[in-house]
């Protein structure tokens, strides 16, 4: 593996990481940053290789050219980005600014929807559109939301955050349990341990047999025509159409008023 760093005129550094394929061939990750004001902006991109990669990646999800095998994604109720992609045109800006804010002026609200807004860009559309595609291939896909924030992260964090980015993981590997030393805030309740436990077997029996319901737990219903999730949390419970409207806007009707202003321009040029 070999990683290196460029620096530009224009105030961007670029990460470039490259390691070989089985089959010699290479692949690139490049990471680059820019400054905005106090702010870095990360952007990360791959590189389209004839080895491990030979398609972008969303062609490859769209044309189906992946192994049909049942699949576990899904997302915490507060997800946050650390960078949110500058679009060129303000009026893109805009829009996506309407669709969440509308008329809102209260800050408090403002700082809750621009939480919200990030989650989606960067981790809550993406999930469910890779449910979607998956689920159309045939194969078996559980969706989840995590709905229980950790107690042992809740003193070091913002009494408005709720379930952050990751957060399932200390349920998900059995942390309640761990007998090493942990820098926490507030120990495990037992509710949590019970949790723990449940959110453990959901993955075992995934891992063992494909599907995660078994015997004791709340049924877990596959992603399908009813867009069905679980919410998790210290209760079990299904829900339907998770990210629905704000999916609908990001990967419909704003790509559809892109690709309209662009073909416009295009026109205009001519």
């Amino acid at each position: 593996m070999v990683a290196s760093e460029q620096k530009g005129n224009s105030g961007m550094t670029s990460v470039i990481t490259s390691g070989k394929t089985r089959n010699s061939g290479m692949i690139f990750l490049v990471v680059s940053g820019q400054k905005v004001n106090s702010f870095v902006m990360m952007y990360f991109s791959l590189a389209v290789d004839s080895y491990f990669l030979p398609k972008p990646v969303e062609e490859i999800v769209k044309k189906q050219e992946f192994s049909k095998v049942p699949l576990i994604t899904g997302i915490t109720n507060d997800e946050f980005g650390f960078s949110l992609t500058a679009p060129r045109d303000r009026w893109i800006i805009d829009l996506v600014a309407n669709e969440y804010l509308g008329d809102t002026s209260d800050p408090i609200q403002i700082r809750d929807i621009y939480r919200e807004m990030m989650g989606d860009l960067m981790f809550n559309i993406p999930a469910v559109q890779m449910a979607k595609y998956h689920s159309v291939s045939g194969a078996p896909v559980y969706l989840y939301e995590f709905q229980h924030p950790p107690s042992m992260v809740k003193g070091k964090r913002p009494s408005f955050v709720g379930v952050d980015h990751g957060d399932e993981l200390f349920f998900i590997q059995g942390t309640c349990f761990a007998k090493a030393h942990l820098k926490a805030t507030a120990p495990f309740t037992k509710e949590e341990e019970e949790l723990c436990r449940t959110v453990m077997a959901y993955w075992g029996n995934f891992a063992w047999t494909g599907s995660p319901n078994g015997p004791g737990l709340t049924h877990w219903p596959e992603y399908e025509d009813e867009t069905e999730y679980l919410g998790i949390g210290l209760k079990q419970k299904a829900g339907k159409n998770l990210k629905g409207k704000h999916y609908t806007f990001m990967t419909k009707t704003l790509p559809d008023l892109i690709r309209q202003d662009r073909e416009k321009r295009e026109h205009s040029e001519l």
